[in-house]
């Protein structure tokens, strides 16, 4: 099944499984490095997930292709394991999630085209997501949750003097499985994963599965103050799925290649005689925070970040709604940065080196609920110690849970490849 290439995950709904605080229609290992803390200030690339408005203050960011993963500890392998086989159908995701006792988290995306300009960007995104939990309770059983998205969004932003007001338009397509069986379900699915026999004649999926597939589209709105266009202190307020984002599994909105998605669900429910039903809407969700930070103009080499945000303002998507994130760092003149740049290869008269651009170190807690902490790492690919062409943007995380029953222990790791221009000075 080739959900992991073309679908992403379930992000807003709210759900008994793992009250996993998510935010953003697409978190990133960068946005979760920093608790999702984005409604005063993001990061390039972030804007139209979090608070549209900022484009009035984002210069151009292009980034062609990005790929970036999320696996709890005790399931690093498993992680891998659907990073790598394109395939991997439902059958196997739940015969893995019953290999242990203890939560599982695996999270995988991929970007495509991520343009930003000011004022406007546009990219498109695909991701998939499992989390799996046993309950003890009553009537013991196993919690396991399979979600896949793929999507285009855009938007674009006004500004004056400190103010900006911004809109970001997305449309969905998305899938979901949720499925509860029971202790002699479990086990039975966990004799028939260890001896590769799984399938809807060992067992029927239907008694305790859920699958649903539908298609959306949906708004997010900001307003954002700042104190001037190099220093990003200030306030900003989002509201993001304004009015609620419903599924239709009649229409189609993303057409062309991507109507094989419906057809490959659509094999899976059948496959599984499961009825395939439509996604619960994607409850609206109101933001507020404030941002305090240092000067981050062309003279400024340093610089270091504190945020604070409300989520979710009357809302009850989110169990946690406090969230803060801090980050300090430095960048890399160009000139400097071509100068102490290192070979890694040559080509006749060609040598390539790579230099360093900047690094900033961040950290994000929720309120009773993890702590996170990353690295953001970017560098770019030259010729010559001339000029550089290739931007290249690494980002590590990790997370410690302070509630399994919300969240595992995790780490995270992303990849962007874009374009960038890197020169020496010439005066």
């Amino acid at each position: 099944m080739y959900i992991l290439l073309f679908l992403v995950m379930l992000s807003l709904i709210p759900k008994t499984l793992f009250a996993l605080s998510e935010v953003g229609l697409s978190p990133s290992v960068g946005a979760l490095s920093r608790a999702e803390t984005m409604t005063a200030s993001t990061p390039p690339g972030e804007a139209l997930f979090y608070n549209p408005a900022h484009l009035a203050w984002k210069g151009v960011a292009l980034e062609i292709l990005a790929t970036g993963y999320v696996v709890d500890e005790d399931h690093a392998k498993q992680g891998e394991e659907i990073v790598k086989d394109k395939r991997l159908d439902s059958t196997q995701l739940i015969g893995n999630a019953l290999s242990s006792d203890k939560p599982a988290l695996v999270k995988s995306d991929v970007e495509f085209l991520n343009f930003i300009f000011p004022y406007f960007a546009f990219k498109s995104f695909a991701n998939a997501r499992l989390l799996s939990r046993k309950i003890n309770d009553s009537n013991p059983h196993q919690e396991i949750d399979f979600l896949s998205r793929f999507g285009l969004t855009s938007g674009l932003a006004l500004s004056f003097r400190h103010w900006s007001i911004g809109y970001s338009y997305y449309v969905i397509k998305q899938a979901d499985l949720f499925a509860t069986p029971n202790e002699a379900e479990m086990a039975t699915i966990t004799q028939a994963a260890q001896d590769g026999t799984l399938s809807s004649e060992t067992t029927n999926f239907g008694d305790f599965t859920s699958l649903n597939y539908g298609e959306a589209s949906g708004h997010n709105v900001g307003l954002s103050y700042r104190s001037s266009r190099i220093n990003s202190s200030g306030f900003g307020i989002a509201v993001l799925n304004a009015g609620g984002t419903k599924f239709n599994s009649e229409r189609p909105i993303i057409r062309g290649k991507f109507e094989e998605i419906e057809q490959t669900v659509q094999d899976e429910a059948r496959k599984h005689n499961l009825t395939l039903g439509t996604p619960r809407e994607i409850k609206q969700m109101v933001n507020t925070g404030i941002n305090l930070a240092t000067d981050e103009g062309k003279e400024n080499y340093f610089h270091a970040s504190f945020a604070i945000d409300y989520q979710d303002i009357g809302g009850t998507t989110l169990d946690n709604h406090t969230a803060m994130a801090g980050r300090v760092g430095f960048r890399v003149d160009d000139t400097l940065s071509l100068i102490t740049s290192i070979p890694i290869a040559k080509h006749k008269d060609l040598v390539y080196f790579l230099g360093l651009t900047g690094l900033d170190l961040v950290s994000g807690y929720r309120v009773e609920e993890s702590l996170s902490a990353g690295v953001d790492l970017k560098l770019h690919l030259g010729i010559n110690k001339l000029v550089s062409l290739v931007r290249i943007n690494l980002n590590g995380m990790i997370i410690k849970s302070l509630d399994e029953n919300l969240i595992p222990d995790a780490t995270g790791f992303r990849l962007g490849l874009g374009l960038t221009f890197v020169f020496p000075d010439l005066k």
